[in-house]
């Protein structure tokens, strides 16, 4: 296979817009990968340089709750679709192929991952899962790739409305009741096909502009930045930036030192409190 049969974005665990250290929230870690604790579960997603050898990757994700009482999370990601209620490559009856470098720090333990078509990650429309053909799989305790095949189905609405959904959102399951985990994870794959090929390796700017589609955090105190300058009153100007790449919608926009005033798909319009501006960040995640 040639071109861009990757579907997964930051699959090889290059980007780290939030910070390479996080825990306690169902937030997104790693760019486009996000966490959800099961019950009272703290997770812990940590960059890592233990990566498996001879297979091109910089660094995985370490994913944790390592305490007696934690009942093990999902982790997610997802594939945008077309256009809502477009289900494009995710119609019905396509063959995939999941696969990723994974491994545990403990034996015994548990991956189970599913497709399933929604609105948001975390949204209140949703389908059925479709469950691959492995199903439930021991994560090795040295790194393996493990590969999951999926044919896709007529889908079902479990919650919701069908007609509204806009991504396709892979869950992985980790973990049982009263159970540590502790695992790493990279060169996470999803193709066309039966048979799962090499992890496609792309470079540092091209999966980080991939990201940014989604989230994109500033350079620190506005450095760095592209934009221009307009006065509206006497006295009083704004200041437009623009962002390195259309953001999916409208984003939420949060910052330090800036007044915002209009968001945009490309760009946000604001007035500077100061002569400093602060960083900021504009989020446009599934």
């Amino acid at each position: 296979k040639s071109g861009r049969k990757n579907l997964i974005i930051n699959g090889g665990m290059q980007v780290w817009q939030r910070g390479t250290t996080t825990s306690g929230s169902t937030t997104y870690r790693v760019d486009r990968f996000r966490p959800e604790p099961r019950s009272g579960t703290v997770v812990g997603w940590d960059r890592s340089t233990d990566v498996p050898a001879g297979q091109g990757f910089g660094h995985s994700s370490r994913i944790y709750a390592p305490n007696a009482t934690d009942d093990g999370f999902h982790w997610y990601t997802s594939v945008e679709l077309p256009d809502v209620n477009n289900h494009g490559v995710f119609s019905a009856g396509t063959e995939m192929v999941l696969s990723f470098w994974i491994k545990s720090a403990y034996s015994g333990r548990n991956v189970n991952p599913v497709i399933m078509l929604k609105d948001l990650v975390f949204g209140s429309n949703s389908t059925d899962p479709s469950y691959s053909a492995e199903g439930n799989t021991a994560i090795p305790t040295t790194w393996t790739k493990l590969t999951f095949t999926y044919t896709m189905p007529t889908w079902v609405a479990s919650t919701g409305d069908l007609s509204l959904v806009k991504c396709a959102a892979i869950r992985h399951l980790v973990g049982t009741n009263n159970t540590p985990q502790d695992i790493y994870i990279t060169g996470v794959q999803l193709e066309l096909g039966s048979v799962a090929t090499d992890f496609e390796h792309r470079s540092y700017g091209e999966e980080l502009a991939l990201c940014q589609r989604y989230y994109y955090a500033s350079p620190p105190n506005g450095d760095a930045v592209s934009g221009a300058v307009y006065r509206y009153s006497y006295g009083n100007s704004n200041f437009h930036s623009f962002f390195p790449v259309w953001m999916r919608s409208v984003p939420t926009v949060t910052g330090s030192n800036i007044s915002t005033n209009r968001s945009f798909r490309d760009g946000i319009t604001f007035n500077p409190y100061s002569g400093e501006m602060g960083g900021w960040t504009a989020d446009a995640e599934l």
